[in-house]
């Protein structure tokens, strides 16, 4: 026989298979499934606003049946990095329960275990906070939620 050979051995069976067929399966397969993590993803961004003032800074979170749980950033107003998997990566087409939080940063409240809110705290349990968000799978995804006392 030509060329190089790989012996494989189970419990019972013992096989001599070519390295180029080996090849040729494992090498399509892991690439295949290297992309499988990212596929179907939508970017998510938008605004968040307290009182029609955008709020300075805090979490947003999304929870859906059957879904990771994915969480982003808000910086004055801006929903950032929602991640599922990996950093920015967004979420997956779906109906959505959201949960903010935001926390006083005042120098004040650095030693506190919880520091105060700076929203209403229903905001912070996605059954209580009445925010909703229905990804459709459009490239872009803007979301606003306009929050109130």
């Amino acid at each position: 026989m030509n060329g190089p050979y790989v012996d494989v051995e189970f419990t019972e069976i013992s096989l001599t298979i070519p390295l180029r067929l080996l090849a040729f399966v494992l090498i399509p397969a892991v690439v295949t499934l290297s992309g499988c993590g990212k596929t179907g993803f939508v970017a998510v961004s938008g605004e968040v606003t307290y009182e029609g003032i955008p709020l300075e800074h805090g979490t947003i979170t999304f929870f859906s049946p059957g879904f990771r749980q994915a969480s982003g950033e808000i910086r004055n107003g801006n929903i950032l990095n929602v991640t599922t998997l990996s950093e920015n990566d967004g979420l997956l087409p779906g109906e959505y329960q959201v949960a903010i939080t935001s926390f006083s940063q005042d120098e004040k409240h650095r030693d506190m275990m919880v520091p105060p809110s700076l929203i209403p705290e229903r905001y912070r349990d996605m059954s209580q906070s009445g925010l909703s968000a229905k990804i459709t799978g459009n490239r872009d995804e803007k979301l606003i939620f306009e929050l109130k006392k």
